[in-house]
């Protein structure tokens, strides 16, 4: 029986090549999207899933009794307390991954290290290569390097015991060396020093500069251990008024601590591949019943010699699903060429595998696409009957003035546009946030990391750069200006004591007003005239004012979380290096001593290159073995909204799909439906009907359509992204001219789609038409 099947689907295949090629092309299309998005799901979703104890690691995070903002850094100590306090927590350990040099000899390198407690190997499932990884931290001055780190260093020798110098002033010997970190996880170092070698100070409960990781009992519920562990920080620290609480480490990677995060984009890209797919199977449905007359005979002659209802429709879901296998091996050797593509366009390293899991996976898609798309002609056609196709021989059996077939088109027209209102909003929003005035000249700025032994030159370095006629000023920053570091409470004279105001904290130089361009509003800014700046004074933005209810600020005494206590000299214009998703928040600036960690120099813009490497020059003066790592800042800023972009890039790609197919869709149902008018624009053209009418006679029906849609998608659309633009506290307004500019694009798209066949139909000799009435 299938092999008969197979017979007359290939015979009807080579019989109707061209609306084969249409439903191949976009089952094809449709299988390729939802197999990529998919594969970039399954990468995004599998984040620190592969720890052998992923469902007992959690973060600790806090809140405020209030819940105005949450975080997830912590005081250093909280990691030992928490294991010893509570006796469901099994391990815990402190981590915070940030810039430092290692060296061996006379080789320097910039990475990424963090300090761990000695528990830190038995929670997570990073493989050691050499040392043991229950020892490897239990000793002070020891390290724990990753394979390519300990290859630059030492080549091919084996590490264990050798000596390296951390930022120049600390010596550690190599305990162990592990794999590679995967790219999924949260979790990414260079190295690891045991946390018994931190500072004094990072071992008390004044001072929020970590994350705190924790394993629970097997079999421990969380919802009890949040009970337990939220007063903790009052014992030690009632002023900040902070709750802890525990969040999923599987989960941290999707969900944003005030709600959202990348698990919006996961559910909204693969509700767009669905979407395609179900295109996709709409076009064939559509082609399927719009042919059917060409079909009637042929079940006719099936229903005559007896066979059931139930043989022919499986004879149509088996067409269906052959055609679906066919661009199911297209779509996964199509998805293999553009993988390159994607893997840059997401910044990540996706990988289509054709094991036994996938294969069978993309099996099932495929029956199911078939089934899917087969399924309404197979029941729809097997269900005529031999008295109806003999009476309605000649009739078109879809008729009906608003049947199905219309209904599907007007449906993916509506998803169509939908999905370009969308993509024009999401560019607009993009585009909004890079060139928002953010109170700050963020262009012409490289950014350079002066942590290890440039830190303490970082003066006598600035004042070699100036030299550079290029080179306009410099500055100096303990912050990488990006992120809202070294938050904490704040005193004041005369507050309210049940009231708690997180602000920022920033360590500058006397330059940074320059640097930046920023503008005072008060007072005045720090000054080498003044020594006193140096030790015990405060600078204000005019949101930290708003916030501390200050009326005349100027000369009012402050105190800061860490106990340094000033007076505040100057208030400064607002402005934001942050991510825009939030509210512009309170800053407070403090004089820098000259040791911080990153320099800001502006230049005049003209030669970039020979700037950089002038800057590149004297770098090496000062620390030769350093690595030269710069950025540009402007770049930095754009980096903020790389989700943003992200979602511009795909949505780009799905919705040009969606368009696609939504056009061949409509051109192969153009066709069918201008062939079963052939006699009728032949008996019009012959009783004197212009080219002019038969055309607007033939496409008004297919634009009707699109208007039909556009005013079903534009509600749609509109609610969408609106509730989208809740996630940013700055957002550009929903411009009408959006849906207008989409409304033109769909109705061209159509007439682009059908008005060549309506034009070959209208031109045509009638005698063609009518020669056999």
């Amino acid at each position: 029986m299938f092999k008969s099947f197979f017979k007359i689907t290939l015979q009807r295949a080579i019989k109707h090549p061209i609306y084969s090629v249409i439903n191949i092309s976009g089952l094809t299309i449709g299988l390729a999207s939802f197999i990529l998005v998919m594969l970039w799901v399954k990468h995004e979703f599998s984040y620190d899933r592969f720890h052998q104890n992923a469902d007992q690691l959690y973060r600790v995070a806090f809140t405020n009794k209030t819940s105005e903002y949450f975080g997830y850094y912590q005081t250093g100590n909280l990691a030992s307390y928490l294991k010893q306090e509570f006796p469901e927590i099994t391990e815990a350990t402190s981590f915070n991954a940030g810039e430092c040099k290692i060296a061996f000899g006379n080789h320097g390198f910039q990475c990424k290290g963090s300090y761990a407690d000695s528990g830190f190997f038995s929670m997570f499932s990073f493989p050691f290569i050499r040392g043991n990884e229950v020892t490897a931290l239990n000793r002070p001055n020891s390290v724990v390097i990753t394979e390519t780190l300990s290859k630059k260093l030492f080549g091919d020798e084996d590490p264990i015991g050798k000596l390296v110098k951390i930022n120049e002033y600390q010596q550690c010997s190599v305990t162990g060396i592990i794999s590679d970190l995967p790219e999924n996880t949260l979790m990414q170092f260079d190295l690891l020093m045991p946390f018994c070698d931190t500072q004094e100070w990072m071992k008390t409960w004044n001072s929020k500069w970590t994350m705190t990781y924790v394993m629970l009992q097997e079999g421990s519920k969380p919802e009890e251990v949040n009970r337990k562990i939220s007063g903790v920080m009052d014992e030690f620290q009632p002023s900040w008024q902070n709750t802890l609480f525990l969040v999923s480490l599987a989960d941290s990677h999707l969900h944003n601590l005030k709600g959202g995060g990348l698990i919006v984009y996961i559910w909204i890209f693969s509700l767009m591949a669905v979407i395609v797919l179900v295109l996709a199977c709409i076009n064939f449905t559509n082609l399927s019943t719009s042919r059917s007359e060409l079909r009637t005979k042929e079940i006719f002659v099936k229903k005559i010699v007896g066979s059931k209802g139930l043989h022919i429709s499986i004879q149509f879901l088996f067409e269906a699903i052959v055609l679906s296998f066919v661009a199911l091996i297209i779509a996964v050797f199509l998805s293999k060429i553009v993988l390159p593509f994607v893997n840059s366009t997401l910044q990540t390293q996706l990988h289509l595998d054709l094991n036994a899991v996938n294969i069978s996976t993309f099996i099932l898609i495929a029956i199911l696409t078939g089934l899917i798309a087969g399924s309404y002609p197979a029941f729809h056609l097997s269900k005529l009957s031999p008295y109806k196709i003999i009476k309605n021989r000649g009739q078109n059996t879809g008729s009906k003035k608003f049947n199905l077939r219309y209904m599907l088109v007007i449906f993916q027209f509506s998803v169509s546009i939908f999905f370009i209102s969308c993509v024009f909003m999401v560019l607009k929003q993009v585009h909004y946030l890079q060139s928002k005035d953010l109170g700050i000249q963020k262009e012409n700025i490289i950014q350079l990391s002066t942590r290890g032994a440039l830190s303490e030159k970082a003066t006598d370095l600035k004042l070699e750069l100036l030299k550079n006629t290029n080179i306009e000023s410099v500055t100096l920053s303990n912050n990488d200006m990006t992120s809202w570091n070294n938050s904490g409470p704040i005193e004041w004279e005369g507050r309210d004591m049940s009231q708690l105001i997180e602000i920022g904290y920033n360590w500058v130089d006397v330059d940074f007003l320059e640097t930046f361009k920023l503008k005072m509003l008060e007072g005045r800014f720090f000054s080498k005239d003044f020594t006193s700046d140096q030790s015990n004074s405060f600078i204000l933005n005019q949101k930290a004012v708003s916030y501390l209810g200050l009326e005349n600020p100027l000369g009012m005494k402050v105190k800061s979380w860490f106990g340094v206590e000033g007076t505040i000299v100057g208030i400064i214009q607002d402005y934001t290096t942050t991510s825009l998703h939030n509210e512009l928040g309170p800053i407070a600036l403090l004089a820098s001593s000259g040791n911080t960690n990153y320099m800001f120099i502006r230049t005049n813009g003209s030669e970039v290159q020979e700037t950089v490497e002038f800057i590149h020059q004297k770098v090496n003066e000062f620390v030769p073995d350093d690595p030269f790592d710069y950025q540009f800042f402007d770049e930095q800023i754009n980096m903020l909204y790389k989700s943003e972009v992200m979602t511009g890039k795909i949505a780009i790609v799905l919705t040009v799909l969606a368009i696609f197919i939504s056009g061949l869709g409509l051109l192969g149902l153009a066709l069918a439906t201008l062939n079963q008018r052939i006699k009728e624009v032949g008996i019009r053209k012959v009783n004197g009907a212009k080219v002019s009418e038969i055309l607007t006679m033939l496409n008004k029906d297919f634009l009707r359509w699109v208007v039909i849609a556009y005013i079903l998608a534009t509600p749609v659309a509109y609610f969408a992204m609106h509730k989208w633009l809740e996630n940013f506290a700055y957002k550009t307004n929903l411009s009408w001219w959006i849906f207008a500019l989409t409304g033109v694009l769909a109705l061209g798209i159509a007439l682009l789609t059908v008005s060549w066949q309506s034009w070959r139909a209208a031109t045509r000799n009638p005698v063609d038409a009518l020669r056999y009435e």
